[in-house]
């Protein structure tokens, strides 16, 4: 039974990275450089990766140096055509002219716009629009009823994108 020398492992030592700088520099490919270093391809190309980023940050004076902190990129979400802003009336609770009935018996058919102010309700005491609902059309293409009258709808969602103004 014959053993292979398994590639070393640890910290590189001062010879190992002349050599293997001396054989960069001459052209060697890694699998040359681990095979004579006795090191695995990876950290033959981990290694001169780093020495690489540190020659790179040597030729930057400290000041000009730039933060070594992760940064995280914040995606921002790519808008289609311009939102306008919601149109807000002065009185919100006075612009359907709804019956208000209590939120707990509400029908589906009903306006569901909350007719409490900051102030958190009595149990029980939660009384909404009442107004009859509009439509609107569902992911599937289907018209479905929505959850507010129109007026509030308007209010909750604004006047839309300019392409959502031009397919109404």
């Amino acid at each position: 039974m014959s053993s292979s020398p398994l590639p070393r492992t640890g910290l590189w030592m001062p010879a190992e990275v002349e050599t293997l700088r001396a054989m960069m520099a001459t052209g060697a490919t890694f699998v040359a450089i681990a095979a004579a270093l006795g090191r695995t391809e990876a950290a033959v190309g981990n290694k001169a990766n780093k020495l690489k980023r540190a020659e790179e940050r040597a030729d930057v004076p400290a000041g000009a140096r730039p933060s070594t902190r992760k940064t995280v990129e914040r995606r921002v979400p790519r808008r289609i055509g311009v939102r306008l802003p919601p149109t807000v009336p002065a009185d919100p609770l006075t612009v359907a002219p709804g019956r208000p009935i209590r939120l707990l018996h509400r029908p589906s058919s009903a306006c569901c716009w909350p007719l409490w102010g900051r102030e958190k309700p009595a149990p029980g005491e939660h009384f909404v629009c009442g107004a009859a609902v509009g439509t609107r059309i569902g992911k599937g293409g289907e018209r479905m009823l929505d959850s507010y009258c129109p007026a509030h709808a308007a209010t909750a969602r604004g006047k839309g994108t300019r392409v959502e103004r031009e397919a109404a």
